[in-house]
């Protein structure tokens, strides 16, 4: 059984906004967890478990990364949140069918496509049009020293 990971995060896979980054890396970590256990030739039951578990961290995440568009006025919030609606479906309609055979690993590839394609598209879309540039400099550059928001802060009021 191999233990490497299915997905592998690295800092280039973030967009610039923390709690964003965050999650973007926990939704990674569960998608791994289901490899995991599909190596392993885990029964329906622990598959099903992990699917739950994968939707309600995506909903969740969409329902704060839909909120911080809105926050930030984002044009095209409506847009990306019909993409994050069809996604939820094709989710719960493979997650009905997880426990045929080719089913599990087409739902992780398609997992992996949609997550990165997502990240690096559309979220990247959101973070540049609203933020610019600048604000994905400072927040990449924040990864390992939060401090930096505190000093920009300072510039900004003086």
């Amino acid at each position: 059984m191999s233990k490497s990971l299915y997905i592998s995060w690295s800092e280039k896979d973030n967009i610039g906004i923390p709690l964003m980054d965050e999650q973007h890396r926990g939704i990674v970590s569960v998608i791994n967890s289901l490899y995991y256990f599909m190596q392993r030739g885990e029964g329906e039951d622990t598959l099903l478990r992990i699917m739950d578990m994968l939707e309600h961290y995506i909903k969740i995440h969409f329902i704060v990364e839909e909120n911080l568009m809105e926050e930030a006025g984002y044009a095209k919030i409506k847009e990306h949140s019909l993409m994050h609606e069809v996604f939820l479906k094709k989710m719960q309609n493979t997650k009905a069918k997880i426990t045929t055979v080719n089913e599990p690993m087409e739902l992780l590839k398609s997992l992996k496509e949609w997550w990165f394609g997502h990240i690096k598209a559309e979220d990247a879309k959101y973070v540049f049009d609203t933020y610019k540039p600048v604000a994905i400099m400072i927040g990449r550059s924040s990864i390992g020293r939060p401090w930096i928001f505190r000093e920009v802060k300072h510039y900004l009021q003086t």
